[in-house]
This record gives C-alpha cells, structure tokens and sequence, in this order.
C-alpha cells in the first residue's frame, strides 16, 4: 500500500486516536520493573481472580 492510500484511509476514519509513545515505553518499563523487584501487589490480583471465577489453581489456598 502506498503511502497516499494509507493517508487518505486515515482521514476517512471516524475516530481517531494517537498513542503516546513516551507513556506507553513508561508503562512498559514501570510494569517490567515492578514485576522483576516483586512490587506487584500479588494478593489484590488472586482475590480479583477468584472474585471473577477464572484461573483457579492461582487463588488463594484457605487452610482447613
């Protein structure tokens, strides 16, 4: 596709959106980080996981 095709096929968009790479590579870096220091708040998701129903065998295990 040439690039007067792609121009004119942006134009007829009805909404257009742009993403900002600066906060993209931002949240890229601050969720790699956290992850790799152990930062992410573990409880929070299990408890969102088993209030939803999905993934089971990563939910809380309650002790008898």
């Amino acid at each position: 596709m040439e690039i007067v095709g792609v121009v004119q096929w942006i134009e007829e968009l009805l909404i257009r959106f742009t993403l900002n790479i600066m906060h993209c590579e931002q949240n890229f870096a601050k969720n790699i980080f956290e992850t790799m220091i152990g930062q992410k708040d573990i409880m929070k998701v299990k408890r969102d996981l088993q209030h939803m129903g999905i993934i089971s065998h990563l939910w809380f295990i309650t002790n008898p």
